[in-house]
């Protein structure tokens, strides 16, 4: 009778077990998958600003047909669409499928378009890819129309220097929240948002008023905003977009190389543009 009073109880306890093990099991599993993606959109990141230099280069750095080149060079990381269902899958931020064929791809490269030319997607305008000109630039000019390319004397102003923001869609469910929120924590970035899955800094209690001031004085100045281009109004947009439920993780990515046409003053941008301040 003992025996088979304590054989009894296994099932249960294997329920139990699972019951525990599981849920972590599953987050383990969703999470990999994540960072998975993730690697290899950040991989086509980097080729995508290679060929968008690459471009620049020979076009008198023409910033839409460098966009032109970073945009379908990413195309494989949007998440290939089958069809034209709801609004999010025709912008492929729903599931992830696989490319069957060229015609899926150009669906893709079609819907990727329309995402990142429709601004009413992301708050205030917000792009999934942009493309800076970082060397040279207007003042590098100084008020020429163009510099010769082949110049010795202008090797510096010639060295085309292309910065690739990429805002990627996290599309795996729970682990993109999770990656998300620690992604905006790790940059102090509470501030930037205010507002984080419906509560506010303001109603967080602090013991010492000398650790909330930091928080906020390092939130406010984006230590990394001379190198990504985003500032704190930007950083808003996304957390105002991760209320939408669209989780948002800029990666930046530069390239550098010779110009092999000459620069045109109308294809550059000032400095503040290029470097903003936060």
């Amino acid at each position: 009778m003992s025996l088979g009073h304590k054989g009894g109880g296994r099932p249960g306890q294997a329920a139990v077990e699972t019951a525990i093990v599981m849920p972590t099991f599953l987050f383990f599993t969703l999470g990999i998958i994540q960072l998975a993606m993730m690697h290899h959109a950040r991989l086509a990141l980097e080729y995508a600003a290679f060929t968008a230099a690459r471009v620049g280069s020979v076009w008198n750095a023409d910033p839409k047909m460098m966009k032109d080149a970073a945009l379908f060079t990413l195309v494989p990381t949007f998440g290939i669409t089958n069809g034209w269902g709801t609004a999010e899958k025709d912008f492929g931020l729903g599931s992830v499928h696989g490319a069957q064929d060229l015609t899926h791809f150009a669906k893709t490269y079609g819907t990727f378009l329309g995402a990142e030319a429709l601004s009413k997607l992301l708050p205030a305008g917000l792009r999934l890819v942009r493309v800076d000109i970082l060397n040279p630039t207007v003042e590098s000019l100084a008020g020429q129309p163009e510099i010769d390319f082949d110049d010795p004397l202008n090797r510096l102003q010639t060295q085309l220097t292309v910065r690739v923001v990429y805002l990627y869609n996290l599309r795996i469910p729970f682990a993109n929240w999770i990656i998300f929120q620690s992604y905006m924590g790790q940059r102090g970035a509470i501030n930037f948002t205010r507002r984080v899955d419906g509560w506010y800094l303001g109603s967080v209690k602090m013991s010492s008023r000398t650790a909330r001031e930091t928080l906020v004085a390092a939130a406010a100045k984006g230590s990394d905003c001379q190198y990504s281009g985003l500032t704190t109004a930007n950083y808003k947009e996304i957390g105002a977009a991760a209320l939408a439920g669209i989780f948002l993780v800029p990666m930046v990515t530069t390239y550098t190389i010779r110009m092999e046409s000459s620069p045109l003053l109308k294809n550059l941008s000032p400095r503040s543009q290029v470097f903003p301040g936060c």
